[in-house]
C-alpha cells in the first residue's frame, strides 16, 4: 500500500505553517487546542484571528460543532498547494468524528502532548508494520512504546469491547516485531471513554479476562455528546 507523504507547508509565517500542519497531521482540530499549543501567553483572540486569517486564505475550513464550537479541517487551498488528501477538507462524518475527537483529546489535550504520527512518519520508525493495520487508527511513539488509540463513547459492553481488541492485538501480532513490542509490554492500546466509570469497568473487564491487552484508559467526557 502506497501513503501519501504529507509535504510540510511553506507559507511566509512559520506559526501558520504549523497551524495548518497540526491541522492536518490530527484531521481535525478546536480553537482551544490551537491556543494551547501555538499561542501560549496570548490571548484567545489572537489566536482566533490567526485561524480566520487562513480561513479567509482558504488553507483551512470551519464547521458547526456544537454550541458555539467549531470544528477546523484543513481547506481546499491547502490540499491544492501542499497535495494533501482532498477528503482531508471535508467534515467528518457522524462515525468517524467521534473517533477524531476522542484522538485529538489523547494527543492534545491532556497535561502531556503528543505527536499523532502521519501514516509516512509511522512506516519510517516502525517499516516493518502491517500496512492494513495503518489506517484507520492514530498513533504515537513515545518513550520507545508504540501507542494505537480507541475511542469508545458508549462503552455499554466493556467485555465485548476487550473481545474485540484482543482480536485485533492478535492481528498485530502476526507480524513478528510487534509481537516484539508487545512482549516487551511497548504495544499499548489507548482507549478514550466518556466517564471515569466507563473507564474503571473497562479495566476490571480487561483483569477479569485475563487479556494480554496493555491497556491505558483516558477519559475526554465531552464524549457523552455521541452515546
Amino acid at each position: 500500500m502506497n501513503h501519501v507523504t504529507i509535504q510540510t507547508a511553506t507559507l511566509a509565517s512559520p506559526r501558520s505553517n504549523r497551524l495548518i500542519m497540526h491541522v492536518c497531521r490530527n484531521s481535525i482540530s478546536l480553537l482551544d487546542v490551537m491556543h494551547r499549543l501555538f499561542f501560549d501567553g496570548l490571548s484567545h483572540d489572537a489566536c482566533r484571528k490567526a485561524v480566520n486569517e487562513l480561513i479567509e486564505q482558504r488553507f483551512i475550513n470551519k464547521y458547526d460543532l456544537w454550541g458555539n464550537r467549531k470544528l477546523y479541517r484543513i481547506g481546499p487551498r491547502a490540499v491544492s498547494a501542499f497535495g494533501w488528501p482532498r477528503k482531508r477538507a471535508d467534515r467528518p462524518g457522524p462515525q468517524r468524528l467521534p473517533y477524531l475527537l476522542g484522538a485529538l483529546n489523547y494527543t492534545c489535550m491532556r497535561e502531556t502532548v503528543q505527536k499523532q504520527l502521519l501514516a509516512s512518519e509511522l512506516k519510517r520508525k516502525c517499516p516493518w508494520f502491517p500496512d492494513e493495520l495503518i489506517h484507520p487508527w492514530a498513533y504515537t511513539w513515545r518513550d520507545e512504546v508504540l501507542r494505537t488509540i480507541r475511542v469508545e463513547p458508549r462503552c455499554g459492553r466493556p467485555l465485548r469491547v476487550v473481545r474485540k481488541l484482543t482480536s485485533q492485538l492478535y492481528q498485530y501480532c502476526g507480524c513478528p516485531e510487534v509481537q516484539r513490542l508487545q512482549d516487551e509490554g511497548r504495544l499499548i492500546f489507548a482507549v478514550v471513554v466518556a466517564s471515569d466509570e466507563q473507564a474503571r469497568v473497562l479495566r476490571q473487564a480487561n483483569d477479569d479476562e485475563g487479556s494480554p491487552l496493555h491497556l491505558e484508559t483516558s477519559v475526554y467526557s465531552d464524549l457523552i455528546r455521541f452515546i
